[in-house]
């Protein structure tokens, strides 16, 4: 079997190995120290020993070839690109991973002795800094879109409302109309302005209107407009057909009756 001299380099301690374990990892029996078995840079003297255990002739065997230099580490760029994600928060969701990967590829390579272990603690905490860099990208570019997506339905909310108003206004108006009409058919005549709207709560005073009336025709009391304002009631004519009926309206948001924004329904 063949063999060969090793000295262990931390604690000088020389041995006589199998030459198979040249480029192999073990522990020095005397300082329990992890050692790489290598030949020395010059030729090393081998044994050859018979199958009794003898000495039986000594040769030069060529040395094995050293092993690479480990690569050196990344650890400054990668906290670097982790700490810049966090700092500037929306481009963590772009540099947070890239440190990530890059970390998590270098603790490998050093863990295999490919790569100079001597920034495991930079890279690891690059790693850790990687992921919070990624949180907060992915939170401020929420936050972002939540904002973005408020500000456009409160814009939608402000160009929506005042229609809306309005809406709700004519709705109101027609249900007032259909009471109305409702009372006219039972009454035979609409309630008189004075009363106004309320006529269709309360029963008219005179004793003949009064037995027909069969009331009330609004189950809720008498609402005001969207924008806090009576609706106003009256009786009146068609200045152009002289049909008498009523009108009903809303003074709109201008809350002055007469113009241009009042919502109006009449009979006649």
């Amino acid at each position: 079997m063949s063999t060969i001299q090793f000295t262990c380099p931390h604690c000088s301690h020389t041995m006589q190995l199998p030459i198979e374990l040249v480029g192999r990892k073990g522990k020095c029996p005397k300082c329990q120290t992890e050692i790489l078995v290598s030949s020395p840079l010059e030729e090393q003297e081998v044994t050859q020993t018979n199958s009794s255990g003898n000495s039986e002739q000594s040769i030069l065997l060529p040395n094995a070839p050293s092993s690479p230099a480990p690569a050196p580490h990344r650890g400054v760029v990668i906290l670097t690109l982790a700490v810049f994600g966090i700092v500037t928060c929306v481009l963590g969701v772009v540099l947070g991973p890239i440190a990530i990967m890059m970390s998590s590829k270098d603790l490998k390579q050093m863990k295999l002795g490919a790569m100079d272990a001597s920034g495991q603690g930079q890279t690891k905490l690059g790693r850790i800094f990687g992921i919070v860099a990624t949180v907060t990208g992915v939170l401020s570019v929420a936050g972002a879109l939540l904002l973005a997506t408020g500000v456009l339905i409160t814009a939608n909310y402000t160009a929506i409302q005042p229609t809306s108003k309005e809406d709700a206004a004519k709705v109101q108006l027609q249900m007032f109309e259909h009471a109305l009409e409702f009372y006219h058919l039972d009454v035979g005549q609409y309630p008189p302005t004075a009363l106004g709207l309320d006529g269709l709560r309360t029963a008219p005073a005179d004793a003949n209107l009064s037995q027909k009336w069969r009331g009330p025709y609004l189950n809720q009391e008498i609402l005001t407009d969207p924008w806090g304002s009576d609706y106003q009631y009256v009786l009146e004519s068609d200045p152009q057909t002289n049909r008498s009926g009523f009108r009903i309206w809303s003074n709109g948001a201008d809350l002055s009756s007469g113009t241009d924004d009042d919502i109006t329904v009449t009979s006649y």
